[in-house]
């Protein structure tokens, strides 16, 4: 009952003493999180990777220049706000982090590359001549779809071939999460195939009328899905796609476990490059923000 009074008291206080509060942030899985700007001049900026030992975010930036709109892969500081173009890779659009390994892998216009921590820059590593669209790496094989076609190939025992389950399809992203299942998304839509050791198991459609722009998981091997129109989970206990946030225009998210950042989220818009962390006035902003809906 003590606590109960205090909940209700410290509820009721809130309400009232913040009554100026701005909610301006993001409902994500039934929570309410404060948004905050991070980087404001890198508006579409795709593959969000965060580096938390050393607090860098990378991600493939467009560049414009008076003829010609090209990618490049950006690294900037968290804490002091810096930002610096990765030097020694042609073009960027794939990036892939193998947490398990401490390795940073970029795609670009000429082949994978592979981050170099202590020089700060990329050295091509496989398949020079080759423009690479996505990249994963999964046990040491490499994943990447080319920009011409959008086939998907791994790299394994010195060759290049194409991954079975999808050879006859266009593929735009790909992931293969802790539980072996592969996603991969396209025009058509977004597929599953329940567990990619298993040879020529079939590809479903799990969901139509979606564009992904990202697949990644979180640390229990749930699979979240960047849309154009918010973060979709693969929710396990429905057995369908279930829509977690609204968010337009998103290009790109990553979600932050552990470390200075725990339980945050980093994403990107077609204006700048936001955070999300649980707000102290949750309670409050949670349901000015559905009376809101409801009234629209």
């Amino acid at each position: 009952m003590y606590f109960l009074l205090l909940f209700l008291s410290a509820r009721s206080s809130i309400a009232q003493s913040d009554i100026n509060v701005v909610c301006d942030g993001v409902v994500f899985n039934g929570q309410y999180y404060d948004k905050q700007l991070l980087f404001k001049d890198f508006g579409r900026s795709y593959n969000l990777v965060m580096h938390e030992a050393t607090g860098q975010l990378f991600f493939s930036h467009a560049v414009n220049n008076d003829t010609y709109s090209f990618r490049k892969i950006k690294s900037c500081d968290i804490h002091n706000k810096t930002c610096n173009a990765v030097m020694g890779i042609n073009g960027g659009n794939a990036i892939f982090y193998d947490q398990q390994n401490n390795e940073l892998y970029f795609g670009g216009y000429d082949g994978v590359y592979k981050y170099n921590f202590m020089t700060n820059k990329a050295e091509i590593l496989h398949e020079k001549g080759m423009p690479i669209w996505d990249l994963f790496i999964n046990n040491k094989k490499i994943y990447f779809i080319t920009y011409k076609g959008k086939n998907l190939y791994v790299y394994k025992d010195n060759s290049f071939d194409k991954v079975q389950e999808v050879a006859d399809v266009q593929v735009e992203n790909f992931f293969i999460t802790k539980h072996s299942k592969l996603y991969f998304s396209n025009d058509t839509g977004l597929y599953m195939v329940e567990n990619h050791h298993i040879p020529f198991d079939p590809a479903i459609l799990i969901k139509n009328n979606v564009t992904v722009r990202q697949i990644t998981e979180d640390i229990y091997g749930n699979a979240y899905f960047c849309a154009k129109d918010g973060i979709y989970i693969d929710d396990l206990v429905s057995g369908s796609i279930k829509q977690l946030a609204h968010i337009d225009d998103l290009s790109s998210i990553v979600l932050i476990p552990t470390g200075v950042y725990s339980n945050n989220i980093i994403y990107s818009d077609k204006d700048a490059i936001y955070s999300l962390s649980p707000s102290r006035y949750g309670y409050y902003c949670y349901n000015s923000t559905q009376s809101d809906q409801k009234e629209n």
